[in-house]
């Protein structure tokens, strides 16, 4: 069940253009995890900075380039960990996107600890970021790019099993 990279950079831009100021999802994770079982590390990190620099340019945050810095940085530790899960599972895309919105999380901390700006912790807040949301992110990646190839693989195999009968 691959997921066609194209299709994914186009689901992951439209989603992030219409529902990015109500919803503040990582929706460029699921592409990357596409990334990281098609292309080579190179062109992996250079798509990851290529989406930070994008997200940068709608965001509001006063540090801009913090988002490409993160995106980055989340690709090159999530990438060899490809090897870890098969690229055609259901539950890949989903998986990976939810690591690396936890990864991200704690980056994007880090680097707000070392800013001027405060730091303020809450049970709730944490709860919110490191549970919460990446379990809404990957849930995000199955419903968005997961299931709908998987359902179109599937049909495409129907249709040749249907021909051959």
């Amino acid at each position: 069940m691959p997921i066609n990279r194209k299709i994914a950079l186009a689901l992951s831009l439209a989603a992030f253009l219409f529902f990015s100021p109500r919803f503040p999802l990582l929706y460029f994770a699921p592409y990357l995890v596409v990334c990281f079982y098609q292309l080579s590390f190179t062109h992996t990190l250079f798509r990851s900075l290529g989406c930070g620099v994008l997200v940068d340019l709608f965001s509001s945050n006063p540090h801009f380039g913090l988002h490409s810095l993160v995106y980055f940085l989340v690709s090159a530790a999530l990438y060899h960990q490809k090897q870890n899960f098969f690229a055609d599972k259901l539950s890949t895309v989903p998986i990976m996107t939810t690591f690396f919105s936890l990864l991200s999380t704690l980056l994007f901390l880090v680097a707000r600890f070392f800013s001027s700006s405060p730091l303020h912790l809450s049970w709730r807040g944490v709860m919110t970021e490191f549970f919460a949301l990446p379990l809404l992110e990957g849930t995000y990646a199955l419903l968005v790019f997961s299931l709908p190839f998987c359902l179109i693989h599937f049909i495409r195999k129907m249709k040749i099993f249907r021909r051959r009968s």
